[in-house]
Formats: structure tokens, C-alpha cells, sequence
């Protein structure tokens, strides 16, 4: 194995030890409104020798589709690049996977000024094994969807979300817990738990949001502190027709990840059928 892979995996390991997975973004909308979304995120290494370029990490292409104004379709596609140029022999490799796509139903009222949306959803074990930057990119670029890139492993989750919507503002409340089934040669079964709060808010064309989410590995071995990771994400956004480019930057709390990965960037593009 290369340096700069067992780099990575090893850097890897230390949020996967310890944290959960969240089946979808916690900006996935919760509306009556059919939506079409794009998001890429690029982990940002504190050192830079050897680490994935600024081109690397993970792509995911989502669709929300109302049936009625309670019951709702998710459908989520990831896809992870890593592009690695070797410090020693500046020799250029790259590689790609496609992620373990989400299906998940919302059901609730939609369009209610508050209420509370149920979530059940599947993720279907399609990542290749053997594409191992690709992996580790996809889990440190978006670390609340690790359950995205792990391979041979089917994912079911539930989650519970109050919705307060307002003509100009909006705010969540939200509590989950996935199983992940696997092989016991990978990694057996393991119960994970998130949570968290999102708001947001319009300013003409304008919308600013942000989230505190937190995960906890419920299955694992050790003290709250070591099986759980905390986030916080800031989000901006602008309308441009039906249109809603934007970008996101999310802060680690947790030291044993900051201390390598300070920050994630992420770029988005929505767009909303009217």
C-alpha cells in the first residue's frame, strides 16, 4: 500500500471509529415542492503533502418528489472522486466509485406551518471495495454520510423531524438512528444515532442558515466523547429563478478530527419545480 493511502485510511478511521451516519443532508427539504439537488464536498487537510487535490470528494445528485401533501420520495445517487498527485515521484493517480444510493419515504404534513415528518430509508451496498482513495475521500469530504461509502453494507434508517416553516424562515429539530447490516468480516452490524437543529432564513434573493448536528455510535465500545462527533455548518444561498446555487462550510468540534481535517467546504445547486 502506498504512503499516502495508508495516510488516508488512517485519517479516516478517526471520525468512522466514532461517528454515525445520517441517511440525507439535513438541508434535504421536507416540503410540498419537487426539488432536483447537486452537492460536492472537499475535505481540506491541514497539511497538503500528499492530500487529495481540490478536485477530490464526493458528489451527491438528489431528488425529492412529493406524491401528496403527506407523503413524499427521496432518491439519493453518491459518487466519489479522489485525485492524489505523490509528493516523492509527482506522479498524478486518480480514481472513482459510485456511492450506496438512497431510497426513503417523508411521511407527514408537507405544507403544514409545524409539524412533525417521519423518515424511513434504505441505502443499497454498491461502493467498490477496491477503490480505497475514492472511499476515504467520500468519508471525510461528507462524514454525516459516511454510510454512503462503506462497502458491503446495507443501511435502514428512521428519523423523527419537527418542521416550523414560515413564509420567510424555517427551522428543524431532528433525531435518527440507522442500523448498518454488514458482514461480520466487515464490521458486523452497528447501531448509530444522529441528531440535530437547522435553521434558515430568506433575505430577498438571499438565504443564511446554519446547523449544529451531532452522531453517536450507540453499538460501539468507550465514553460518549469517543463514540460521538459534533458538527457546525454554515449555509448561503441565492435565487436565481428556480435556480439556488450555494455554499457551505462545516467545522468539526471534535480535535482528533481538526487536528487534520479543519474544515469542509461544500457547493451546491438546486432546483425547485415550480
Amino acid at each position: 500500500m502506498k504512503r499516502t493511502t495508508q495516510l488516508l485510511l488512517a485519517l479516516a478511521l478517526l471520525p468512522a471509529a466514532a461517528g454515525a451516519a445520517r441517511a440525507q443532508t439535513i438541508w434535504t427539504p421536507l416540503d410540498h415542492r419537487t426539488t432536483v439537488r447537486a452537492e460536492f464536498w472537499h475535505a481540506h487537510f491541514k497539511d497538503n503533502i500528499g492530500a487529495p487535490s481540490s478536485s477530490s470528494g464526493p458528489l451527491f445528485f438528489s431528488l425529492a418528489f412529493p406524491i401528496d401533501q403527506r407523503l413524499a420520495i427521496n432518491f439519493e445517487l453518491p459518487y466519489a472522486r479522489a485525485t492524489i498527485d505523490d509528493p516523492f515521484s509527482g506522479a498524478n493517480h486518480s480514481e472513482s466509485t459510485m456511492g450506496n444510493p438512497y431510497f426513503g419515504l417523508q411521511v407527514g404534513a408537507l405544507n403544514k406551518p409545524t409539524s412533525f415528518v417521519g423518515e424511513l430509508g434504505l441505502r443499497l451496498a454498491a461502493t467498490s471495495e477496491s477503490k480505497l482513495e475514492a472511499i476515504i475521500v467520500g468519508l471525510l469530504g461528507e462524514p454525516e454520510r459516511m454510510d454512503a461509502f462503506i462497502p458491503k453494507t446495507n443501511t435502514l434508517s428512521a428519523a423523527g423531524d419537527i418542521v416550523i416553516r414560515r413564509p420567510t424562515s424555517s427551522a428543524r429539530i431532528r433525531v435518527g438512528v440507522s442500523q448498518l447490516m454488514a458482514s461480520k468480516s466487515n464490521g458486523g452490524n452497528n447501531t448509530l444515532i444522529d441528531y440535530g437543529a437547522q435553521a434558515s432564513t430568506d433575505v430577498q434573493l438571499f438565504r443564511f442558515g446554519g446547523a449544529l448536528t451531532g452522531m453517536y455510535a450507540a453499538s460501539g465500545n468507550g465514553s460518549f466523547s469517543e463514540r460521538s462527533n459534533h458538527f457546525a455548518t454554515g449555509m448561503a444561498s441565492v435565487a436565481l429563478g428556480g435556480f439556488r446555487p450555494g455554499v457551505s462550510v462545516r467545522l468539526p468540534f471534535d480535535k482528533d478530527i481538526r487536528d487534520f481535517v479543519p474544515w469542509m467546504l461544500g457547493l451546491s445547486l438546486e432546483y425547485e419545480f415550480k
